[in-house]
């Protein structure tokens, strides 16, 4: 086998854990949408968001993957968010 094909095995299974913890992200971000629901909060907080992206890029040990892990954790949250709006709309349409 060469490096390449080895590489790629390696980004391969790492992918695999990325996709298995984005599922169990989600499903998470469901039981938020749900209990923001049942509260009449709403689906954005800017302030929190903000927080977060702080804090995940406080996690990293590379400082130059900064602006990349902030625009990953957008992404994530953003997808997030339409989920939770996709459940609020959902309900209100019963």
């Amino acid at each position: 086998m060469d490096e390449l094909t080895s590489l790629r095995e390696q980004i391969d299974r790492i992918d695999a854990q990325l996709v298995a913890l984005f599922e169990q992200r989600m499903a998470v971000t469901a039981k938020v949408g749900q209990y923001k629901l049942s509260r009449g909060l709403p689906v954005l907080d800017s302030g929190r968001e903000k927080q977060v992206l702080a804090g995940k890029a406080a996690l990293l040990h590379d400082k130059a993957l900064t602006d990349d892990v902030t625009e990953l954790f957008q992404t994530i949250m953003a997808i997030s968010r339409r989920q939770q709006q996709t459940l609020i709309q959902t309900h209100q349409q019963q």
